[in-house]
């Protein structure tokens, strides 16, 4: 989708940016002056850059805690407070209106994510096309050049260029303009050590997977700025490389002036995937240098010296893809906390009701503390629950309603006397469709209420019908997910929710409803989903048909009354 393509993207092109900030730092802390050194670490860089798009949505999260945040004066007044508060249905003026207003904004916001996805799909399709015009038109000039086996199995000699360049990996050639003959050996001999360093260092295939960064990364400023240093630390490798083999500086800078000012006068001739060598606009730049050379040069940065740099450089690559902030925890003045049950403990007495009963009360005032209805103390197949259902009505579960309700009607079905259901559905905003209840046919009716549209806020959702189970359940707490385990709207963090759900004593059993097409979201959702219910002893479940659907249901009524 248009949407989740410019999240990944814009997650990326963030995480990039500390790439190069780590490389800019390095460069700097150590000193470097090697041209190829420098080169070779930006090539890292940019592999790093593309690698993002891989890693991000694929490898486990890595939490990094920062500055604990502000300690809320006390638990009803953080609630009260709270960002996403849980409107009731049972005001119905007040509903149509939030929801008309909701769905309007979220429509807003899916047409402006998908129209920057259409742009961005846009411009990149031509970057990408130019290049393979580029890439065809090279090779139609390498199909008519001319071998010249005297100087050797690389060289070829062309009409189409009016400098040396270079092209290829596999099988590399450099290329020479007609008229080579009437050189001097002196200016043949720099020819030769510039272009065989170009075609020995691969620079031509570091500058296409620099171009593909560039297509994909367009908006981007450091892909730009990379591919642009990079072609320019390659010739300055390379100038390193041929004075290392000849005495004459002044005649090496003097042939790169004779090839700038032929490449200035026929500019349109030089070809995009050819790196020449006087191709570029920075020659002045190149010529100080050359002249001003006082130091021997520098020996070469091997393949085994690039292989080692990119093996120290994979650690970052992986944390700059995998490292999530968090604002770190600190418990908060008069705020208390619920020990953390064992599951001994929890099977062998009922939980107790929670005292602070008033919270929801704040969040939906129209709906009032009911009675506590009487708790059937009868074996254990008899024991009484509290279960509130949490279905994922966002965008991304369209198509999947129908399952979602099926399984939340067959929990509802298989309830016994004394059982109490609340119904809590979501998208980028928490809805309460039905409080606690042991009226079914009313908690059934708040099941036909439910629509998929807009953005995914699971996390807030989670911790809204915890605090909700926890204040008004008489029964045994039992929470249900029902969704895709998508999460892009959330204003509660993972860490948060995973502390929430642990201090609790809720029973929490997870529905995922997958879609297999999206690898990378199935693998997160299943990790998120599985390690929601694997704190607090509960199950995960993945139902594929209508049957298995009700089979998921009496499996979680089952384990739930026998804990």
């Amino acid at each position: 989708m248009p949407i989740d393509l410019v999240s990944q993207l814009s997650s990326a092109a963030i995480r990039a940016c500390a790439l190069g900030l780590i490389a800019f730092a390095g460069l700097w802390l150590f000193r470097v002056r090697s041209s190829a050194a420098r080169h070779a670490t930006w090539t890292v860089v940019v592999l790093g850059m593309l690698l993002q798009l891989a890693l991000g949505p694929t490898v486990p999260g890595v939490r990094l805690k920062v500055l604990p945040t502000a300690p809320a004066p006390s638990q009803r007044a953080t609630e009260k407070s709270s960002r996403r508060p849980v409107p009731s249905r049972a005001l119905p003026p007040a509903r149509n209106r939030s929801a008309r207003s909701r769905h309007w904004i979220s429509s807003a916001g899916v047409l402006v994510g998908v129209y920057f996805g259409l742009v961005y799909l846009g411009i990149s399709v031509l970057l990408f096309a130019r290049m393979g015009l580029g890439l065809w038109g090279l090779r139609r000039i390498l199909r008519h050049a001319k071998p010249l086996p005297e100087l050797g199995g690389w060289f070829f000699e062309s009409a189409s260029f009016v400098v040396p360049a270079s092209v290829g990996y596999f099988r590399a050639r450099i290329l020479l303009p007609l008229g080579w003959e009437g050189w001097d050996t002196t200016k043949l001999k720099a020819v030769i050590a510039h272009e065989t360093a170009h075609t020995r260092r691969r620079d031509w295939l570091i500058c296409l997977i620099s171009r593909v960064n560039v297509c994909i990364f367009w908006f981007h400023p450091l892909a730009w700025w990379m591919d642009r240093e990079l072609a320019y630390l390659a010739e300055e490798a390379c100038d390193d490389i041929a004075l290392s083999e000849m005495d004459d500086r002044d005649k090496y800078a003097a042939t790169l002036v004779e090839f700038s000012r032929a490449a200035a006068a026929d500019g349109a001739r030089l070809n995009w995937g050819a790196i020449s060598m006087a191709k570029e606009s920075n020659v002045a730049r190149r010529l100080n240098r050359i002249m001003n050379w006082r130091l021997p040069a520098a020996k070469p940065f091997g393949r085994k010296a690039f292989v080692m740099l990119l093996t120290w450089s994979m650690p970052v690559i992986y944390l700059s893809a995998a490292v999530e902030l968090a604002p770190g925890n600190r418990p908060a003045a008069g705020l208390e906390h619920t020990a953390v049950p064992s599951l001994e403990a929890a099977a062998a007495s009922l939980p107790r009701e929670n005292p602070s009963r008033a919270l929801i009360a704040q969040a939906a005032p129209n709906q009032p503390l009911r009675p506590r209805p009487p708790i059937i103390p009868p074996g254990r197949d008899n024991l009484p629950v509290s279960m509130c259902i949490l279905i994922d009505n966002s965008g991304s579960m369209f198509g999947k309603q129908d399952q979602a309700k099926a399984a939340a009607l067959a929990l509802v079905r298989a309830s016994k006397p004394g059982d109490e259901f609340c119904i809590v559905d979501f998208n980028d905003e928490v809805w309460l469709d039905a409080d606690l209840t042991t009226d079914l046919d009313r908690v059934k009716d708040a099941l036909m209420h439910v629509e998929s549209r807009g953005g995914s806020a699971l996390r807030d959702a989670i911790k809204l019908s915890v605090d909700l189970v926890e204040q008004k359940a008489h029964n045994r707490k039992v929470l249900v997910l029902i969704t895709d385990g998508d999460d892009n709207a959330s204003a509660v963090t993972e860490e948060q929710v995973r502390d929430k759900i642990r201090n609790s004593g809720v029973l929490v059993y997870s529905v995922a409803l997958l879609d297999e097409q999206d690898i990378g979201k199935v693998s997160e959702a299943k990790r998120t989903l599985t390690q929601l219910a694997a704190l607090t002893g509960g199950l995960y479940y993945r139902p594929e048909t209508p049957a298995e659907v009700e089979s998921v249901a009496s499996g979680i009524e089952r384990d739930a009354r026998n804990r």
